[in-house]
Order: structure tokens, then C-alpha cells, then sequence
């Protein structure tokens, strides 16, 4: 379907919009004609309905690139191989640690696998995985342990969201649970100020073997972010490209983003947490002003939904602040 709508697409007439929308429309017209291609093919369906609901950037992305050719992750080796370039790793951290990300039977047949492209090729047909992050290296060296792990326990990790919300598994121990939190909670004292991977193993008097695949689940769920060293410069540049996210049009129904200069990277917020965060910037300090703001720019939102909202944002703006969002 990807190929059709880029064959209709170019040779459609007018600007690059108006050439997609034509396509779409033949498309739809193909949907509407009873063929055998709409009705041997579940997925059809599917696509029709994505071509009718989509936002056009989406359906850019999705169905009028060029060069959309997916791989094999084997495929993908052999051809980096050729440039000189090895597979390192994957940067799917919970990879990391297959027992933690497949099951029993699963790491069974892993271990039968002598051949890393096979094993990693087995990982994409255990989780149905379509899309994968991989790191591939040129003159690759194994670091030694001993400085893997200095290197770990001077790495700084903070908080990107409140301390709350983790998900185990469903067989999690309640004890290993707590732990988690109390894991969580650590990284919230001090105004959730940074803490080293060092500082929780004194704390918590547990070895990194222990706390490394607590931490990349952080990681991956969002909660936790290795730091950066902040420069004048660098803040700077986040606060003036968060100025121009804060002033773009409103909108609805996405996710927010703002940088921040301790990651090197930036977050995804909701939107009233974002809007919170911009009245932060233009002035607006107390509850009530923050409120009446929270107001202008969602006003179907109920009156009790704000107060809680601002309340929650005003107890943690410190983690805002640590973050380098606000001043």
C-alpha cells in the first residue's frame, strides 16, 4: 500500500499536500471498489482507517517516504559489517539482562545460540519486535570490568517525574516492590537533586548487580535519566528554545515537550503539567494565579481537576527546577 500511495503520489498535480491528499483519495476509492486485495487482507481495513483519521504529518511519515525499507536485524549486521562496523549492543537497556526480559523456555533457546545476529534475530521474533535500537561500533574493545564499573558508580542518575507509579510484573514480590519505591524515593530527597549510582550502593548496602537492572527499568519506564555537566551556554540554549515551545499555538490532544539541560535531552509532559510549567516562566507563583491561568488555556477542565493539579505542580516544582526547566 506504502508503494501505490507514493506512485499515485508522484504523479498527482500541485503542492506536496495536495498531491498526498489526491492520493489518499484514489486510495479510498480502491477501498470502496470491492477488491480482493480489501477483502483477503485484515490490514486493509486498518489502513483505511488511518488514511481517514491520521494527521497528515503522521501519514507523511508512514506512508510517503521514499527510502522505508524495514530489515532483519541479520541483514542490518551484514550490511554494517561491510563498513566495518560491528554489533556492539542493543540500546534497549532491559536487553541487558534477557533473563529479566524473556522467559524461561525463551532464554533456553538463547543460550543454545552460539551466533550473536541469531540470538538477537530469535529477541525480534520472541517479542514481535518491528523496531529496533541497536549500537554498532567501529574497532570494538571490551572495556575491563573494574573501570565498567568505576565508571557506573560515578554516573549521576535524577528523577524526570514525581516518585510514583512503577510497574513490576505481576509475580513481583510485594518486598522487592517496596524496594523499588524506597529506590525511587532516594532519588526524590534533597529537592531531587542528582545522586550517583555510588551514593545508592552505600545506601541501600547492595552490590551494582542488584541495582543496575532496577535502575535501567527506571530508565525505561521513564522515571530515572543519567546526567549531564550543565554549562552556561547550554542553559542558555534550553531556555531559549523552551521560550519557543512555551509561545507555539496550543495543541490539542498531544503530549508536550521542554528540554532540559541536566540529560542533554528533553521530556514529554501532559498538557497541564506543561501549561503549569509555562505560567511558572511568565511569573504566575501562586495557586490562585496559577489556577485562573490553568483556566484561560483549558477551560473544560473541572474546577476541582485544576486545584489538584496545581497543587501537585506547586509541591514539586523543585524537581522542575533540578531539571533546569525552570529557574
Amino acid at each position: 500500500m506504502r508503494h501505490l500511495l507514493k506512485l499515485l503520489e508522484s504523479q498527482a498535480n500541485g503542492n506536496q499536500s495536495e498531491r498526498i491528499e489526491a492520493s489518499i483519495a484514489q486510495v479510498q476509492n480502491l477501498f470502496a471498489s470491492d477488491s480482493l486485495y480489501v477483502s483477503d487482507n485484515p490490514r486493509a481495513q486498518e489502513i483505511s482507517k488511518e488514511l481517514q483519521t491520521r494527521e497528515i504529518n503522521y501519514l507523511c511519515h508512514e506512508f510517503f517516504n521514499q527510502d522505508w525499507h524495514c530489515l532483519f536485524f541479520s541483514q542490518m549486521a551484514e550490511i554494517m559489517h561491510k563498513i566495518g562496523c560491528e554489533f556492539a549492543c542493543s540500546a534497549k537497556l532491559m536487553w541487558h539482562f534477557d533473563p529479566l526480559a524473556f522467559n524461561t523456555q525463551q532464554n533456553k533457546i538463547l543460550s543454545t545460540l552460539v551466533d550473536s545476529t541469531l540470538q538477537e534475530q530469535f529477541k525480534d521474533f520472541f517479542l514481535n519486535e518491528s523496531f529496533r535500537m541497536d549500537i554498532f561500533v567501529k574497532n570494538y574493545e571490551r572495556m575491563p570490568k573494574e573501570l565498567r564499573d568505576e565508571n557506573l558508580l560515578h554516573t549521576s542518575f535524577v528523577l524526570l517525574k514525581p516518585p510514583f507509579g512503577f510497574q513490576s510484573s505481576k509475580d513481583t514480590p510485594q518486598p522487592f516492590q517496596e524496594f523499588c519505591q524506597r529506590i525511587l524515593e532516594f532519588f526524590a530527597q534533597d529537592s531531587y537533586a542528582p545522586k550517583t549510582l555510588q551514593a545508592l550502593v552505600e545506601s541501600f548496602g547492595v552490590g551494582i548487580e542488584v541495582l543496575l537492572p532496577i535502575l535501567c527499568a527506571m530508565i525505561t519506564q521513564g522515571f530515572l535519566h543519567p546526567t549531564k555537566p550543565i554549562t552556561p551556554k547550554i542553559k542558555a540554549q534550553t531556555k531559549a528554545h523552551n521560550a519557543v515551545l512555551f509561545d507555539q499555538p496550543k495543541q490539542k490532544g498531544t503530549r508536550r515537550f521542554l528540554a532540559t539541560p541536566l540529560i542533554g535531552g528533553g521530556i514529554y509532559l501532559d498538557e497541564i503539567l506543561w501549561i503549569c510549567l509555562k505560567a511558572y516562566t511568565k511569573g504566575i507563583l501562586d495557586k490562585e494565579s496559577l489556577m485562573e491561568f490553568l483556566h484561560a488555556e483549558i477551560p473544560k477542565v473541572t474546577h476541582e481537576r485544576l486545584e489538584e493539579c496545581a497543587h501537585e505542580f506547586l509541591q514539586t516544582k523543585a524537581l522542575y527546577q533540578t531539571l533546569g526547566i525552570l529557574d
